[in-house]
């Protein structure tokens, strides 16, 4: 049907009304602020109108009275809101319905010969909370000394009136006993001091203890002479910035009328650092944000002076109540009274929420929307009295819990690093510590305490999160120790994790075992990985391991003889148990040269506390001077890393001294990827790449496997390897042009990850974030669907010999895998990984 169903319902209305047979009209299913508007006939002292009542939020009813010249406009007007509109006639009823395409339908059931309505006299007189008696009215100038309202001053009387009406609705926000504490910002002459001090004080029989600020000395004298004429002991006036005005209880309400352009920012932000309940702000010449509109969206409307400046006004309000909600405040925004009694009709209304169990995201949300909103209206972050800020004593309680839940997440015990794990999320969730903005970053090589690392399984993750990674893969020498907790850490985290780990392998084949590799201290020896482990075979796995970490063992404690021989001119001697104090041997963890030389290092700094002085001692290991950059490197380097920074220079300039050629603990080649075809992992060779410089201060220039590189990618094929990884911050364009272009070639996984075991590396590998590394991002969530898969039914794994996927192509595998993947992060984010 069309709209001419509409035009006659209402003509049905009219011929109703004319005719004295209408009842009412009644608009349901509204667009806007209304949830109903009900119009019915009444007789005034104009004659007989249509009076339409509109019920808003929070029980507010606007009445509007309509005559018959206009009510068919009006009419239309409220029947472009409604999807369902009722006429109720003496003769009949008739609705008109629209559909949520937007067909109209009428259906109309009036008879004929209808009775008529008399109409009822809109005698309705309004019940107001002050009549105008009042002694405050009568002192400030409303009402004459017979308590009659003077004409003139009719609209700051229904103003008054509809104020006290707004405290009544917020009361229940308040304190139910003892003493209301109230701050009026940014007064002006105080209409709305006396009248809540009047309502709550008279009206309501509440003790209040009341401050009113303002800037004039002169206001603040006539001020305070009324309320001592009227008898307000407890009410107290202060000249001055209301900027600087701190409150030393947390305030119940604060109220502003028409504070002036800034000035209601400023009032908010007090509001806000007192921690006020509830506040009731009606703003005033809203100019500021017209002089910093910086959007080039909103030209076609910031070109026009005047609706620039509506809009800047309007616009100033909604990043009012946005910081507010941001602040942890339920926020309304409404019409403070009737516009013909002011202009200035804007209320804006605030109570706080208990922030100490906001439900998860709010504020985190809510605190975004508001940077969002002022970043694309303003082209800038926000400032000054725009900023959020959070009051004191909440701020000192979170970061309390913070601080807590940090030093959980390091703890010895496994139980109480996961515990500070989930505190940490709920920190998040909650908003209390700011929750990182995540990209499409990704990292599959993070060591942990299992193997030399500042970082335990669960602050791995913990750093990861923080850092905005979409996923993360624990990735530890000769070790598996730390898998469970970091799967469990990401949980908690609703990251999804995957599980590998490293170790060297032995290259016996004749043309590469006398060959530098990927190994910088040992020919023929050769860096491996494991990726995707599925969480079953982390057993078999670990046995595995064991007897190369014993092996190990014995080549470490050979090696810190080696480091005494060499300290022994500095006289400082190192045990084994020095070394093995800083790893997590005792629960599975891998011991390496970086714990021996750690092990140095710490002995280096408490022989010699002054910088200067290490330095010098470090140079007498190596028989060489640093270069100065080096040297004011770590005499400036923040305490935290210091230790690393030394570690760093150690291990290039000293370890070739101490270092004993790995034997026992090398598996052959073929063992380690018959271990990962058994196991259904994914056996990766880590390449290298010739270095020219370090980004990692750790390794020396020198060559590695790039001058027979099109070799050694056909022997990997036929030692049976189903990946390479790789990482692009730490070679050349032309290197992993190269090595993409031989994977590619010969059907290999591409895995990235950026070996993290510093404080000082970033968890984040912006080189990868080039479109042509996008290949790796899409193997990061197959290698995760593939561990997810694996762990339910080892026959699923990607690259298991005779498995249930072993015919799909590299592609279709990619493609199929990445999708699980992808599914599983969402699934995590819903929360059905917390468990």
């Amino acid at each position: 049907m069309s709209n001419t169903d509409r035009q006659a319902f209402i003509k049905l209305c009219c011929e109703a009304f004319d005719g004295e047979t209408l009842k009412n009209v009644s608009f349901s299913k509204l667009e806007g602020d209304a949830s109903k508007i009900k119009a019915t006939p009444k007789i005034t002292q104009k004659g007989r109108v249509m009076q339409f009542e509109s019920f808003l939020s929070e029980g507010r009813v606007v009445q509007k009275n309509i005559s018959r010249g206009e009510l068919e406009k009006s009419l239309l007007e409220a029947l472009t809101l409604s999807r369902q509109t009722d006429l109720a006639t003496s003769g009949g009823q008739a609705t008109l319905l629209v559909s949520k395409k937007g067909d109209i339908k009428l259906i109309s059931k009036i008879k004929s010969g209808a009775c008529k309505i008399e109409a009822k006299e809109n005698d309705n007189k309004k019940n107001y909370v002050f009549d105008g008696s009042e002694e405050f009215m009568k002192a400030l100038g409303i009402s004459d000394r017979n308590g009659r309202v003077h004409d003139k001053k009719q609209g700051k009387f229904r103003q008054i009136n509809r104020f006290a009406e707004h405290i009544g609705d917020i009361m229940h926000h308040l304190p139910e006993s003892g003493e209301i504490k109230v701050a009026d910002l940014c007064r002006g002459k105080s209409y709305l001091s006396f009248a809540v001090y009047e309502y709550l004080t008279r009206v309501m029989n509440r003790e209040v203890s009341m401050v009113c600020v303002d800037l004039k000395q002169s206001v603040i004298d006539y001020c305070r002479e009324i309320a001592e004429r009227l008898g307000y002991k407890s009410m107290k006036f202060i000249c001055g910035n209301v900027a600087e005005y701190e409150s030393d209880d947390r305030l119940d309400l604060v109220i502003s009328l028409h504070a002036c352009d800034t000035a209601t920012d400023i009032v908010l932000d007090r509001a806000i650092a007192s921690g006020a309940k509830v506040v009731l702000a009606t703003p005033c010449c809203q100019k500021a944000l017209s002089a910093i509109l910086n959007s080039n969206e909103l030209s076609f409307i910031t070109k026009y002076p005047h609706l620039k400046m509506k809009f800047a006004a309007t616009a100033t309000d909604a990043l009012r109540a946005a910081r507010l909600e941001a602040a942890g405040y339920k926020v309304d925004v409404f019409e403070f009274t009737d516009p013909e009694d002011t202009p200035k009709n804007t209320m804006i209304r605030a109570v706080r929420r208990d922030v100490k169990n906001m439900s998860e995201f709010k504020i985190r949300k809510a605190k975004k929307a508001y940077n969002d909103a002022y970043r694309f209206l303003c082209g800038k972050e926000p400032d000054g009295i725009t900023r959020v800020t959070l009051d004191t004593i909440e701020g000192k309680r979170r970061l309390e819990m913070f601080e807590k839940a940090i030093k959980s997440i390091y703890s010895k015990d496994e139980n109480e690093r996961l515990e500070g794990a989930a505190e940490l999320e709920r920190l998040f969730e909650n908003g209390y510590i700011p929750a990182p903005e995540f990209g499409s970053w990704v990292n599959n090589h993070i060591h942990t305490t299992y193997s030399f690392s500042p970082y335990t399984p669960a602050a791995a993750v913990y750093m990861a999160k923080k850092a905005g990674l979409r996923t993360c893969g624990i990735m530890d020498h000769d070790s598996v120790g730390g898998a469970i907790e970091f799967t469990k850490a990401g949980r908690a985290f609703q990251i999804p994790t995957t599980c590998g780990c490293e170790m060297r392998v032995r290259v016996t084949d004749e043309k590469l075992s006398g060959r530098r590799l990927n190994n910088p201290d040992q020919l023929g020896c050769a860096y491996v990985a494991l990726h995707g482990i599925p969480h079953q075979m982390l057993d078999e796995v670990e046995r595995f391991l064991v007897p190369l970490r014993k092996a190990r063992n014995k080549r470490n404690a050979a090696m810190v003889d080696r480091i005494n021989e060499i300290a022994s001119r500095l006289d400082i001697n190192i045990t084994f148990d020095d070394v093995l104090a800083l790893s997590y041997f005792e629960k599975g963890g891998g011991v390496t040269e970086r714990h021996v030389l750690f092990a140095l290092v710490n002995a280096l700094i408490r022989k010699y506390p002054d910088r200067e002085e290490c330095i010098k001692a470090v140079e007498a290991l190596s028989c060489a001077e640093l270069p100065e950059s080096k040297k004011n490197a770590l005499l400036t380097a923040p305490e935290e890393f210091y230790a690393y920074d030394l570690l760093g220079i150690m291990k290039s300039g000293l370890i070739e001294k101490i270092y004993i050629p790995a034997t026992d603990e090398l598996p052959d080649i073929r063992d380690f990827t018959a271990l990962a075809n058994r196991v259904g992992a994914i056996s990766a060779y880590a390449y290298l790449g010739d270095v020219g410089q370090s980004p990692t201060g750790d390794k020396k220039a020198q060559k590695f496997e790039d001058d027979y590189l099109d070799e050694l990618f056909v022997k990997l094929k036929d030692f049976g390897f189903n990946a390479v990884t790789f990482m692009p911050s730490r070679n050349t364009a032309a290197q992993l042009d190269r090595v993409m272009s031989l994977c590619k070639e010969h059907g290999f996984f591409m895995i990235s990850g950026e070996d993290i075991n510093s404080p000082r590396q970033s968890f984040i590998c912006n080189a990868a974030e080039d479109e042509k590394f996008s290949i790796l991002k899409t193997a990061t969530w197959a290698l995760i669907g593939h561990e997810a898969l694996a762990s339910e039914d080892i026959e699923n794994a990607m690259f298991k010999p005779d498995g249930k996927n072993s015919s799909m192509s590299l592609e279709e595998k990619l493609e199929y895998y990445s999708g699980i993947g992808k599914n599983i992060e969402n699934e995590y984010f819903r929360g059905k990984k917390n468990g």
